[in-house]
């Protein structure tokens, strides 16, 4: 199953491509922002992530973007300097995240089921997220956005989105 996992994310990326080269080509005017598509193993699970990073190194502000892993759609904010409250506010004022879900009585990321208990979760106190799930019959109506058609709609939709508060917001926030 490793192995099928490891095959089926870098099938995924490659149908990303495109993906990639609209990102760049974006970004393309903006300093110190770069776009990369990177993918990881670890724990029998592939992490995918299509993330748009402010400088490196010791020049590190910050990233944006989305990762897949197993069944989690993630949305995430990474900034040098937290805590996480702070971080998520900035993503709920962008609109990056959303304000409207409940743990009790709406299980939703930007109308997506999600089985999230957490708001937000983080890594680290400097990267937050949200996610929603891109499968889960445990829940009624059955989530499947399994196929590579829906999850590139909804990584481009995201992608644009974040370049769009990059363009307008990026130099305030990655600072």
């Amino acid at each position: 199953m490793d192995v099928f996992r490891k095959n089926k994310a870098d099938d995924f990326v490659q149908t990303c491509e495109e993906l990639r080269l609209l990102a760049e080509h974006e970004i393309k005017d903006l300093p110190g922002w770069t776009f990369y598509i990177s993918r990881s193993f670890h724990n029998g699970k592939s992490t995918i992530s299509f993330e748009l990073q402010k400088g490196s190194g010791d020049n590190y502000k910050g990233q944006i973007g989305v990762q897949i892993e197993d069944n989690q759609f993630r949305l995430f904010l990474g900034l040098t300097k937290g805590p996480v409250e702070n971080i998520f506010k900035i993503g709920l004022e962008e609109k990056w995240f959303d304000k409207t879900f409940d743990k009790k009585s709406k299980r939703e990321i930007f109308g997506h089921p999600t089985t999230m208990s957490k708001n937000p979760c983080s890594y680290s106190g400097n990267w937050v997220y949200q996610y929603f799930d891109t499968w889960n019959e445990k829940v009624e109506p059955k989530v499947d956005i399994q196929n590579y058609d829906e999850i590139k709609k909804q990584v481009s939709y995201f992608i644009e989105k974040a370049i769009y508060i990059i363009q307008t917001k990026g130099d305030e926030i990655f600072k």
